[in-house]
């Protein structure tokens, strides 16, 4: 879901998010991962050999070790952010909001509050609640947008070329407001 300017069509703000259930998810089982592991060979070789080719991350060596390097932090990340969403999230149907973004230029325009409207609108009609983790810094403006904090957290991570990072956030949840 996102916001475009009205005049050059440009993308100002977007909100990405996912229907989760917790009664349909499952566990991520050895057989899962080969089945994983398999599809991203599959998809790698079906693009080297595309006219298009592989993407430059892919292709140059050096860019593919900083992937790589980005990945295993990335991966440190997830990880942790599984188990709270497993554990702090509504335990019914929920939207998973994952990304919240506004274009740079845009940044402090209300942009981002529409969007996050637009997505408590579309929530509201349905009667879903929603879920997200964020940084401490972003903690005021999800509560502008009716989100509530629903457990303080901090995100451990360890990477050869940033060091040892910790950074304190929160896992915030929206409930749905009846209509009257």
């Amino acid at each position: 879901m996102g916001i475009k300017d009205e005049e050059d069509g440009s993308l100002k703000s977007l909100v990405i998010f996912r229907e989760y259930d917790p009664a349909k998810e499952k566990r991520h089982s050895l057989l899962d991962k080969i089945r994983d592991f398999v599809t991203s060979f599959r998809a790698y070789f079906s693009m080297k050999g595309d006219p298009v080719g592989l993407p430059k991350i892919l292709d140059d060596p050096l860019l593919n070790k900083k992937f790589q390097s980005s990945s295993t932090v990335a991966q440190q990340i997830v990880e942790p952010m599984h188990k709270w969403h497993t554990q702090y999230a509504p335990q019914q149907k929920h939207w998973y909001v994952a990304i919240v973004a506004s274009d740079i230029d845009c940044q402090g325009k209300g942009y981002g509050k529409k969007v996050m409207d637009l997505l408590g609108q579309a929530a509201d009609q349905i009667g879903i609640a929603c879920y997200l983790e964020c940084p401490d810094y972003n903690r005021k403006f999800y509560e502008k947008c009716g989100y509530t904090a629903t457990k303080a957290t901090t995100m451990s991570l360890s990477d050869p070329t940033l060091g040892d990072l910790s950074s304190p956030g929160y896992l915030m949840t929206r409930e749905p407001k009846k209509s009257s």
